[in-house]
């Protein structure tokens, strides 16, 4: 009996390491004959640019960020001049592009162009940015290395609030534009440049509005490009390259309040045995427990088109998630910018207790911020959160009126897709081009209603360090960045009347396939 025992003990090792060897090379396979997504850039045809003055577009950028065209609140604008301002300026500066196209003024303070071109029966795009940036606060003002607003050219680099986010993005598109007009190029293709005035606070009353114009007058777009992800120094996992990031959809995000309500009291006699702020701080402290369930799906695209690019011990764990997928999700929920990629995410932001010191609040509040991934809904983070506190004491409200769901997942099999990602590839020959997710909120939300090509990206590179100059100090972009930011525009803008989608006649078979897709 023993020795039958030993046998079969025998014969399962023996299974197991047959099964172990063939699973290894299954996965060797695979990594070995990794299929590479990257394409080939093509040489620009950038003649128009040929004596181009750089140095004045750069002038013109700071004449710009010199205009404080600062957002605050959602719906309020406290120095309207300053945003007239800016529309005078680009005005002056761009007299051409003012005087050649259709320019509308959507609630009040945004900039809605419409260039028609000579082709009625190609659909038209829209390219996007923003005149608002988010404050300065005044304790950091002595932080900056230069005045936050005064668009200073330093050592390589133009400093200043809204060069990064997203100033850069107006005047780049409108220096394309002049100059294809003093060129006396006009495309076939149509065009809509739309800056809202309100992204910084959600957009609502800016391109949200020039949104619902649009599709009241019956506008499909063919696609369009927003300000986004950028081109990453070192950020991606595995891969030393740069790499330029296409948002192809956006977290959502809202705000629930978790409230407790008490008859309050005289802190000498506190309640036991706990106090109402000492019962939220539990709910929280539950809630970042117990994160949500990864949702992998779009961070998925990442990698797939980075596959290629990564080290062989990396690519052997990508090319094989079908076996190793179950280790991703740790492996990202390790550092807070991966982990905000994969799943919804709760901070607690703001907390709400008594005026005095010594009195225990009737009813304290805290604010917990939830950026929603694609899959997931306000509805179920809402039961989700509920779930986890799992406490009736706790009031659990959503606050409604800045709320937005995560965007559709825009396709990225589609030459819409990949008109964007060759014309990053020809002005920036070195950097890898990727989809992602983007975990920030942009105007771009709101184009999903005329269109289901919707794509993210700002022209410009940053590592890490410069990561936290977004809404942050020191906000300042490179001279070179801007000067390939102009040329991507403008290339954007010579191209796109090559395109094959979008004819009228093609919608219906393209809509198709997208279906399919989906």
């Amino acid at each position: 009996l023993g020795e039958v025992m030993l046998r079969r003990v025998a014969y399962l090792l023996l299974l197991l390491l047959a099964v172990a060897v063939a699973l290894t090379g299954v996965c060797v396979y695979r990594a070995v004959n990794t299929p590479d997504l990257q394409i080939q850039g093509d040489q620009p045809d950038l003649s128009l640019l040929d004596g181009f003055d750089y140095d004045a577009a750069l002038e013109r950028l700071g004449e710009a960020v010199r205009i404080r065209t600062v957002s605050y609140r959602s719906g309020e604008v406290p120095h309207p001049d300053n945003f007239f301002a800016l529309h005078d300026m680009l005005a002056r500066r761009y007299p051409l592009t003012h005087a050649t196209l259709h320019k509308e003024l959507i609630g009040k303070y945004s900039l809605l162009f419409y260039w028609e071109g000579t082709d009625k029966e190609l659909m038209p795009y829209m390219l996007m940015s923003h005149l608002d940036v988010v404050p300065v606060e005044n304790e950091t003002l002595t932080r900056w290395s230069h005045e936050p607003f005064a668009g200073h050219i330093i050592d390589g680099y133009i400093y200043g609030r809204g060069t990064m986010d997203d100033k850069l993005g107006v005047c780049g598109i409108l220096e394309a534009v002049e100059v294809m007009i003093k060129n006396g190029v006009r495309p076939k293709r149509s065009v809509y440049l739309g800056f809202g005035h309100d992204e910084e606070v959600n957009g609502n009353f800016g391109m949200s509005v020039m949104v619902k114009a649009l599709k009241k007058r019956d506008v499909r777009l063919l696609f369009a490009l927003d300000e986004g992800g950028l081109i990453s120094m070192g950020s991606v996992p595995g891969v030393k390259d740069p790499v330029a990031l296409v948002g192809v959809t956006e977290k959502g995000s809202v705000d629930f309040r978790l409230s407790v309500v008490t008859p309050g009291g005289h802190s000498s006699m506190p309640p036991v045995p706990e106090t109402p702020i000492g019962i939220l701080a539990k709910a929280v402290t539950e809630l970042e427990a117990n994160p949500m369930e990864p949702r992998m799906e779009g961070t998925l695209f990442l990698f797939e088109y980075l596959q290629a690019q990564v080290p062989f011990a990396f690519r052997l764990f990508v090319r094989n998630l079908w076996l190793f997928k179950p280790f991703l999700s740790p492996l990202l929920s390790g550092d807070g910018a991966t982990n905000a990629a994969i799943r919804t995410t709760f901070a607690a932001t703001m907390m709400r207790g008594s005026d005095k010191t010594n009195s225990i609040p009737a009813e304290p509040s805290i604010n917990v911020n939830v950026r929603i991934i694609p899959g997931d809904s306000i509805a179920s983070v809402e039961a989700a959160i509920k779930r986890t506190i799992n406490d009736p004491r706790v009031v659990v409200t959503p606050v409604m009126s800045e709320a937005n769901e995560a965007s559709p997942i825009s396709p990225v099999q589609c030459e819409q897709f990949d008109f964007i990602r060759r014309a990053i590839k020809s002005i920036n020959p070195d950097v890898h081009v990727a989809p992602f997710v983007m975990v920030g909120g942009t105007d771009a939300k709101y184009l999903y209603d005329i269109t289901d090509y919707v794509y993210r990206f700002a022209p410009f590179r940053a590592d890490k360090e410069d990561l936290k100059r977004f809404h942050g100090i020191n906000e300042r972009l490179a001279v070179d960045d801007y000067k390939r930011a102009i040329q991507l525009y403008y290339t954007l803008l010579r191209r796109a009347d090559a395109m094959e989608e979008g004819k009228q006649r093609e919608w219906a078979e393209q809509q198709s396939r997208y279906d399919s897709e989906l």
